[in-house]
């Protein structure tokens, strides 16, 4: 014989996911046009630099050496570091940045891990002619960068000031393709 009518239970179970499935379109359409909404709304703070295809964004301000550069290791953008800034230019060089796809930065085409963001700091420094030696301040998981970051490009780094950074242990293998163990002793 032929096939049974379509049940009501399958009929509802196709609506909800139909239903579903037209919230989280609506969500992305939402949080797109909130995000070009805010950036012609906001004027940037500091300058784009472009790191081979994408932009990064950085502000700096102040004189002197060593250069400290400010790593939110949260989902905050740079400017997030603004107060912080002000009170260390008062005695040195100092620059906050958004990572990629934060602030006024580009998006990241693909999976990031911390080799990539201390490849993109290094290239973002390097683009925006800053000059080592650098004393990174990070907070979160920002401190891990850092710490990346420091095993891949030692020469440049004159220290490191970690607040409520991601302990090594919890992280040991995480993004350290290609980078020397940046945790050697936990």
């Amino acid at each position: 014989m032929g096939r049974e009518p379509t049940s009501a239970a399958g009929a509802l179970t196709g609506i909800a996911l139909v239903a579903v499935l037209a919230v989280v379109a609506a969500g992305i359409g939402y949080e797109q046009a909130g995000r070009v909404r805010d950036r012609d709304r906001l004027p940037r703070i500091g300058r784009a630099v472009d790191i081979g295809g994408r932009k990064l964004n950085i502000d700096c301000s102040g004189r002197g050496s060593p250069m400290v550069i400010l790593a939110d290791g949260g989902t905050l953008p740079g400017y997030s570091w603004l107060l912080v800034q002000r009170r260390i230019a008062r005695f040195t060089h100092v620059c906050w940045y958004d990572d990629a796809g934060y602030g006024w930065s580009d998006p990241v085409p693909g999976p990031r891990d911390s080799v990539a963001v201390a490849r993109d700091l290094h290239a973002l420094l390097q683009g925006a002619d800053i000059r080592s030696p650098y004393v990174l301040v990070a907070t979160g998981m920002a401190g891990f960068h850092m710490r990346v970051y420091t095993s891949l490009y030692p020469e440049e780094v004159a220290g490191m000031v970690l607040g409520d950074a991601v302990r090594c242990r919890r992280t040991k293998a995480a993004g350290c393709r290609g980078a020397k163990d940046p945790c050697p002793n936990s």
